[in-house]
């Protein structure tokens, strides 16, 4: 589980020779100004290394200030953030499922 995901990280060196079944990842949540946005090319980077490795992913929760693609900032409310990410995507399994 990466969460709070608030960097960009590399971890496809390790997926090959590791016993990893699943790969979730999430924003970080709560209110102020000292929560961390989560970057939507750094979960597409995360989803793409896992597809290449046939590792099942889930994008879990946006986290409370996520960033897309195309730069725009959206504040997402705390009871928001899971729908929130499976409308956005990058998902193999439903959370609810593990």
């Amino acid at each position: 589980c990466i969460e709070p995901l608030i960097t960009p990280i590399a971890i496809e060196i390790y997926l090959w020779n590791w016993n990893i079944s699943h790969i979730v990842c999430g924003g970080e949540s709560g209110y102020g100004s000292n929560i961390r946005p989560c970057y939507e090319e750094w979960v597409e980077r995360l989803y793409n290394q896992a597809r290449r490795n046939n590792i099942p992913f889930c994008f879990k929760q946006t986290g409370s200030y996520f960033i897309h693609k195309n730069g725009i900032l959206e504040t997402v409310a705390r009871q928001n953030q899971f729908n929130r990410a499976r409308e956005i995507g990058y998902q193999d399994f439903d959370i609810d499922s593990l």
